[in-house]
């Protein structure tokens, strides 16, 4: 941050151009393991959600213990696909960074 300020940028300029790019790779990365931690917590997701609102984790953890497997199928493969995208897109998103960076 030094040297962007030796050259004549301002401090918030300066953070953004050098910490900034080292810094989002982590933070990208800490998102997505906080999102997909979330989205198969079905513990959690049952005392935590709002009144009136089903989380998909809870409603596939009592559609399976109540037998209907067909309808929480729908919605594990919903989980898997939001998870997959999700990891799909950081891991996109991390390599694009290498490469501008490298």
């Amino acid at each position: 941050m030094r040297a962007g300020r030796a050259l004549g940028c301002g401090p918030l300029d300066a953070a953004w151009r050098d910490t900034a790019p080292v810094v989002r790779p982590g933070l990208v990365a800490g998102a997505v393991m906080v999102f997909v931690i979330a989205m198969k917590e079905s513990p959690v997701a049952f005392p935590l959600a709002p009144t009136g609102f089903r989380p998909f984790a809870a409603t596939m953890f009592s559609r399976t213990s109540e037998g209907v497997l067909i309808e929480a199928a729908r919605h594990a493969i919903a989980i898997a696909a939001f998870s997959g995208l999700t990891v799909g897109a950081a891991l996109r998103a991390g390599r694009l960074a290498e490469a501008r960076h490298g």
